[in-house]
This record gives C-alpha cells, structure tokens and sequence, in this order.
C-alpha cells in the first residue's frame, strides 16, 4: 500500500498536522463565526487555480494591445528600452538586457526576475517586453481581486441562512454536515498555514544559493527523496508549488 510513497520528516510532520486538524475540525463543526474564513479559503483557492488561466486568456483579447501600449508610452526613450530584446533567441543575454532596462526606472534588482518571469512579448524591444509584463501583472492583480471578492460574496449569501434549527448546519454547527464542513474548514486553514512556513522555507533557499550556500536545499532535497520522480509525497507539493512562486529571486544569479 505504501511502496510507492516517499515518506519523509517533512511528510510526518504534514500528515500529522492534517490529522489534527481532521480531529479538531469534527469536534468544533462548522460554525456561523467561520464563515468569513471558509469564504476565503475558498476565494484564495479559486485565486490560486484559475486566475492564471483567466489572465492569459484575457490577455489575448485587445485590452492587452491597449494597456501594453500605456504602460509603452510611460517608459523611457532611452537605448536600454529602445533596442531589439533577444531574450527569445538568447535567455542569458535577454535577462541582461531587461534587468538593466529595470534597473533605469528604479526597480529593485532583487525583484527583476519576478518581471522577467511574466514577460508576454518578447519578440521586439526591450521596452514592449517590459511593458508587457506590467499589463499582464495588471491584469492578473484585478482578475485576482474580482474573483476573491465574488466567491466570498457568492458563498456567504448562498450559506448565511443555514445556521437555524433543524437545519442543514444546525444552530451550533454540529450536524453531520456541519461537521464535515468543520473538517474542510480546518484542513484548509492548517494547509494554509504548512503553505506560509513552507513558502518561508523556500524563501531562505532562495537566498542562501544567492549566497552560493545549497545545505538547506540539499537538505531538503535528501527529505523529499527529489532524485526518485516516482512514488507520492505530499511535501513535494508544496515545496514545488512554493518554488514556482519563489523561483524567480535566483533566477538572475550571476548576472
């Protein structure tokens, strides 16, 4: 059954955590107190899959021609944005160019990799590639901000009036449904929580391979079992989902 799991102390510490929280989360039940915090559970859920997607479709539609080209005109005329960028053709080359592009307008280099990463137009200047990160990291900040706020809205109104009597959640949440709402609503919030330290974890990584010391990953590495692709750890997960949200700070290593 468990042969082709890789357990390792990130994993313990995990699976301990979610089975506590399924514990408590059946004996609290789920009441009208946490209703704020389950909608926004799942508005940050919703955020987190389907924002993306919706910002590159968006994206394709001319919304993108017009805010690309404000955010164009707002940019300096200067060599460093005016010349053809070849990050397409040589990506070492094109983070060179686009980081000193960013450099000019006082962007912190420390965050030149997160632009760089979200780059859409990359086929002419350097000014259209900048400007194109902008207008879609525009536009993924309101399709984030739009989503969250209708899934917390549409959830409240649609669960606000089942907290009485005799009903779905009972007045105290207790119901065999109120109870496995309990469940969900704990389970989210520890995952939420293992998410942050994770996210903090990964964060320090990125610094230290900076800094050209690997020991924490190669630690980490060793305790995911990274070398075997096969075989199920839910560690892995996060950390994976924690390093394509935190990879772009090494990314300009070098440069």
């Amino acid at each position: 059954m468990f042969k082709n799991m890789n357990i390792g102390l990130f994993d313990i510490v995990i699976y301990t955590a979610l089975a506590i929280s399924v514990i408590f989360g059946f004996v609290i039940g789920f009441k009208k107190k946490h209703l704020f915090r389950f909608a926004s559970q799942m508005g940050g859920l919703v955020v987190f899959f389907f924002a993306p997607t919706l910002t590159h479709l968006i994206y394709k539609t001319n919304l993108s021609y017009y805010l690309q080209n404000a955010y164009l005109k707002n940019l300096p005329t200067s060599a460093s944005f005016t010349e053809s960028c070849v990050y397409c053709n040589d990506v070492a080359a094109g983070k060179k160019q686009i980081s000193t592009a960013l450099s000019e307008i006082k962007i912190p280099r420390f965050s030149h990799g997160f632009f760089i990463s979200h780059i859409q137009d990359a086929n002419h200047t350097v000014g259209d590639a900048v400007s194109s990160s902008f207008a879609y990291l525009t536009f993924l900040l309101i399709i984030s901000a739009l989503l969250f706020i209708s899934v917390c809205v549409i959830i409240r109104l649609l669960l606000r009036p089942l907290w009485k009597e005799d009903s779905v959640f009972g007045e105290d949440g207790k119901t065999f449904i109120g109870r496995l709402f309990g469940i969900i609503t704990m389970v989210c919030k520890i995952c939420v929580c293992i998410f942050g330290v994770i996210l903090l974890i990964t964060l320090v990584c990125q610094f230290m391979h900076l800094a050209g010391n690997d020991a924490l990953q190669n630690f980490i590495d060793n305790d995911l079992n990274s070398k075997n692709a096969g075989g199920f750890s839910i560690s892995k997960i996060f950390f994976n989902l924690a390093n394509n949200l935190l990879g772009w700070i090494s990314s300009l290593k070098g440069f």
